[in-house]
């Protein structure tokens, strides 16, 4: 019988970073820390540190606040810079522009100073988008460009990964080829995006790569060229479902369904609209979105000359751009409007409502709008027989036309299209050519390590079985002298029982609490044993399997062996962990159930294969002892559960109390079950919900297939 050497390190490793994160835990939160440390400098980073990994954008402008207070007696401008670019951030997500500009810039101008390129080069690209969330697209281009500049610094120089240089480049290109367009320059926005369609290439980025390709679709689209514009607009869908990101592009279809309303086909034009405005929520963030699809709705009741409906849409998309201050759309709207009266021929109105939408459009170098609406006052004046200012208007429609919408913009697409899919096929032959060469030097090392491979597996084998017996020898000491121990400590309580009820006739009520601290010291004591004994011999056991792992990986029978060995050490593991927890009641009703959740938390990540999320927020609460107890082994079985099968990278345990209570949120990210076919509702499941209802409290869960599981639990303060 031969083995995998490979397998077994496999094992092995595994083995080793478990017994680590079972032997390896800290009792202290980084807040307890920021208490009991007196350096001010440690306090701060601290801070940081905390700041980097909460989800709470208020919180985090309270703890840079208290970072900004640090550093008035300890001068760090590293931290400084840090805190004013956190702070900034956290108001951005706020959507607080105003104040996430002035922290931003603060952070650039202290790192310029540092030269902290990569923090400077961030800080531009967050406020380049806080400008293009206030639609001041002027800004967001100076911005941009700077930061452009900057990671193409940081890429040459190979001061940080290629990866994350081509990620930030791709965003900054795409954005800026988007500004441009609005803008009417598709030469410089074709530059920008096919540059940043390189970038998103060179990683992957699908996302990316799709949003680009849609704004080269709204390019052909302006350009009357619907067929290489829908096949733009497909490639996107395509893309954004590599990604599993279609939702996010839900402004495709709004994109289609334009194409279809400029070819007259106004079912078509309706279906896309009315299918963009279902995925959307009608909340704030997407009112600039909706509003556009109400005004393309209007156009399509315009272009039917039913008039009162296209003015109830345009009035609707209005109503949404007012709400957000986006003066852009209004003229846009507006516009639109003034075209329909000259249908309607209702001139006055027209002149009126197109010269006020002009004075805009042409500041802010909206080439599109104003285009259209020289042309509406060309026709006004034709129609009023003011032949003067239907010459002038009519030249002036011209030339943006010209500028605008000419041939040569859509052979310059084409010359680019043609261009990148080249350097695409050159790329992807360089890369097979490399491929085969690769292939015969591992072909060749292959035959060598084949030939090693026979030498070792019988040793591996010998080895393999004498670490077995000692794993089993290892258990059944630990578990021989669980039962002792267990059986000692029922006969201690009995005894103490007994001592308590004559300490209460005496009213010793001093004595009786000098008794239990000794009983916690004791059980404290027993835990400890057996925990250090125990990690010492499965560290040692791990190093003696860790050096053969490698060796054995390819052989199938070695496999089932070896997994044979890792559900012994397991098992072991999880008798020894389940002993210290028991023994261990008394520490978690000292210390609370937050600072056990730490504890468990600290215990996990430090194998470094997944890592456990603690958020803590609100008042003290008010919850007895046992129920701690209880809902912690809730919780322990909750994150055991997802380390077993959610696949998930992260998992976030969140402790939001307020006056009435405490909620508990177990979530992760990973690939989720179906709830429907659970069998029996599942009883692991249905145990977790029982113990939670038997202490007073609500037990909640949602899963779904590759949207991880959220579990929320209730819990009212006083609970008995």
């Amino acid at each position: 019988m031969k083995y995998s050497s490979k397998f077994i390190s496999i094992l092995f490793v595994f083995l080793f970073l478990n017994i680590t994160a079972f032997s390896n835990s800290y009792t202290d939160s980084l807040l307890t820390l920021v208490k009991s440390s007196n350096s001010i400098e440690e306090k701060a980073n601290m801070y940081i540190n905390i700041i980097r990994e909460s989800r709470d954008n208020k919180k985090n402008i309270e703890y840079s606040d208290s970072v900004f207070s640090y550093l008035e007696i300890y001068r760090n401008d590293t931290l400084l810079m840090l805190a004013n670019g956190f702070r900034g951030m956290a108001y951005g997500y706020l959507n607080q522009y105003d104040e996430s500009n002035i922290y931003c810039l603060r952070a650039s101008v202290i790192g310029e100073k540092l030269g902290k390129v990569k923090d400077v080069a961030v800080m531009y690209k967050y406020i380049a988008r806080n400008y293009d969330r206030m639609y001041n697209y002027d800004s967001s281009i100076y911005y941009l460009d700077k930061a452009i500049t900057m990671f193409s610094k940081l890429l040459e120089e190979g001061s940080v990964s290629d990866k994350f240089c081509y990620k930030k480049l791709g965003y900054c290109k795409a954005q800026m080829g988007k500004q441009l367009l609005r803008q009417g320059q598709y030469d410089k926005s074709l530059d920008y995006m096919y540059d940043g369609l390189r970038d998103y290439d060179n990683i992957n980025d699908y996302s990316g790569q799709a949003k680009i390709h849609n704004n080269i679709g709204n390019i052909y689209n302006f350009n009357q060229d619907y067929e290489n514009a829908y096949i733009e607009y497909k490639k996107t869908i395509q893309l954004a479902e590599k990604a599993g990101k279609v939702k996010r592009f839900k402004m495709v279809f709004t994109n289609i369904g334009v194409i279809f309303l400029n070819k007259n086909e106004y079912d078509s034009a309706l279906y896309y609209f009315n299918k963009s405005l279902q995925i959307y929520s009608f909340k704030k963030k997407n009112y600039n979105s909706i509003s556009g699809l109400y005004n393309n709705i209007g156009l399509v009741f315009k272009k039917q000359k039913q008039y009162d409906s296209a003015l109830v849409y345009f009035n609707r998309s209005i109503d949404l751009l007012k709400e957000i201050n986006h003066e852009m759309g209004i003229v846009k709207a507006k516009a639109n409007i003034g075209i329909m009266y000259i249908e309607m021929k209702k001139y006055s109105k027209a002149k009126k409502i197109l010269l006020e939408a002009l004075k805009y459009s042409k500041a802010n170098k909206m080439g599109e709008a104003t285009k259209e609406i020289y042309l509406g006052l060309s026709v006004i004046a034709k129609e009023t027989n003011d032949y003067k200012n239907a010459l002038k208007y009519n030249i002036l429609y011209v030339e943006y036309k010209d500028s605008i919408n000419s041939i040569e913009v859509t052979k310059k697409i084409s010359e680019y299209r043609e261009q990148y899919e080249a350097e695409k096929k050159d790329r992807e032959i360089q890369d097979l050519q490399k491929e085969a060469q690769l292939q015969k030097l591992i072909q060749k090392n292959q035959k060598v390590e084949n030939q090693r491979q026979v030498y070792i597996n019988n040793s591996l084998l010998i080895l393999a079985v004498l670490l077995l017996i000692i794993i089993f020898s290892i258990y059944r000491y630990f578990k021989l002298k669980h039962a002792a121990n267990r059986e000692l400590m029922n006969k201690q309580e009995q005894i103490n029982q007994q001592k308590v009820i004559d300490l209460v006739k005496s009213s010793e009520v001093n004595s009786i609490n000098s008794y239990m601290e000794g009983q916690e010291k004791e059980r404290t004591r027993i835990a400890a044993e057996l925990h250090d004994r125990l990690g010492s011999l499965l560290s040692t056991v791990k190093l003696h399997f860790s050096s053969f792992e490698a060796a054995n990986e390819a052989n199938i029978e070695d496999k089932e062996t070896f997994n044979f060995a890792l559900d012994l050490l397991d098992n072991s593991v999880e008798e020894v962990r389940s002993i210290s927890h028991n023994l261990s009641k008394g520490i978690l009703t000292q210390f609370g159930l937050h600072a056990a959740v730490e504890n468990l938390r600290d215990q996990i990540n430090a194998a470094g294969s997944i890592q456990v999320k603690l958020i803590k927020a609100g008042p003290e609460y008010n919850i007895n002892p046992e129920s701690e107890i209880e809902l912690f082994r809730v919780i322990q079985e909750l994150i055991t559960n997802a380390i077993k099968h959610s696949q998930s990278k992260e998992i976030y345990v969140q402790l939001i109390s307020d006056a009435e209570g405490l909620n508990i949120i177990v979530e992760d990210y990973g690939v989720g079950f179906n709830i429907g076919k659970l069998k029996s509702k599942g009883i692991g499941l249905q145990n977790l919900k029982t113990r939670v209802e038997k202490i007073g409290g609500t037990y909640h869960f949602e899963s779904s297939i590759g949207n991880g599981t959220s579990t929320i639990i209730e819990i009212k303060n006083n609970t008995r």
